[in-house]
């Protein structure tokens, strides 16, 4: 038998918790389901766990800490809190790939920002799931804001201390950080999603079953 001409195509994917495929290069609103990015938000430690200590800090707190930022700024836009609990919704996919390393890919990929077209293709997927248009820029600005506030919080009280980053951070919030349990991050980030969608007039996304071809 002779060997095929030409390589056989693959679309990369990964086996989600609730034992659904989500295509890595070909995401679609199909493929979402909000009980997963709650379980892999949840089970994901930011800055690839390192972290002082034993402390465990997953980014759905993060998630969730950002929204309630992001709602203090604008009470009544209740698709700014849900964006925010969505903004790091790539990573339930992809995992949460530090700055640090996606800078350095970008420049061993001569300036093309491979991951970053990655996460923006997986975040409309995820966007369109949950019923939302690609994210506005007023919001996206609201909840980068948002972001580097708590980024510069977080640095101050659950990392071992470091040299100065090489990022301007506004400043952190007066509350310290106490990180919650796993379960309880989890909880607490399905429960403000869920809220979220309501306040919005839209519906939680589950997966369709489908056919899974084996690649």
């Amino acid at each position: 038998m002779s060997l095929p001409s030409s390589p056989i195509p693959y679309t990369p994917w990964i086996a989600t918790s609730t034992g659904g495929r989500f295509d890595l290069l070909t995401p679609y609103a199909d493929q979402v389901d909000w009980r997963d990015i709650v379980t892999h938000l949840s089970n994901l430690c930011r800055w690839n766990g390192a972290l002082a200590g034993d402390l465990f800090y997953s980014v759905a707190e993060h998630s969730s800490r950002v929204a309630l930022l992001v709602e203090q700024m604008d009470p009544s836009n209740h698709r700014a809190a849900l964006y925010a609990l969505l903004h790091d919704g790539h990573e339930a996919y992809i995992g949460d790939v530090s700055s640090p390393l996606k800078r350095a890919i970008t420049r061993l990929a001569t300036g093309r920002t491979i991951l970053g077209n990655m996460a923006l293709l997986i975040d409309w997927a995820i966007f369109a799931a949950f019923g939302l248009p690609p994210m506005p820029d007023d919001i996206a600005e609201m909840i980068k804001h948002a972001d580097l506030t708590l980024l510069a919080t977080e640095k101050r009280d659950l990392m071992t201390p470091h040299p100065a980053w090489q990022i301007a951070l506004p400043a952190p919030l007066t509350g310290r950080i106490i990180p919650n349990s796993r379960l309880a991050a989890r909880e607490n980030y399905a429960r403000m999603l869920a809220n979220a969608v309501r306040a919005c007039g839209l519906e939680l996304p589950m997966r369709r079953e489908m056919e899974i071809s084996h690649d």
